[in-house]
């Protein structure tokens, strides 16, 4: 219980590090899609800072926030160009395990931001079960 309670931590420092983030650059036009990706092991030696500098360098990736104490990385890039998955396997060659944790496009992504994620309150997805614990 108390790993669960650590992750669950991690996971909401992370979120809020990145709606900050978010609301303090700009969105992209061209880059309309963020991927969360769940950084889950590293080669021996590999240096963490080269993470950012790998997804940086991959066409139509804009921007890069990175969350090492949850192994999370919030990629925003143009789906035009790119997709979320090429960009998990490709940090292969670099010594990282990824995967694709979260994909939000545009209208998600602004969701997120101005706190209305179509929940129960607003007609959301249908599949509120209120005794689910």
């Amino acid at each position: 219980m108390r790993n669960s309670g650590r992750i669950i931590l991690a996971a909401a420092v992370f979120v809020l590090v990145f709606v900050f983030f978010m609301l303090f650059n700009r969105y992209d036009n061209g880059a309309n899609t963020v991927a969360i990706l769940q950084v889950t092991a590293m080669a021996a030696g590999t240096d963490p800072s080269s993470l950012k500098a790998a997804l940086l360098a991959k066409p139509g990736v804009a921007s890069v926030t990175l969350d090492s104490r949850a192994g999370m990385a919030a990629v925003t890039y143009d789906a035009r160009s790119q997709n979320p998955y090429s960009l998990a396997a490709g940090l292969g060659k670099n010594g990282f395990t990824a995967s694709v944790r979260q994909v939000l496009d545009a209208r998600n992504y602004a969701e997120l931001l101005s706190g209305n994620s179509g929940g129960c309150s607003s007609d959301g997805c249908g599949n509120c079960d209120k005794a689910r614990k």
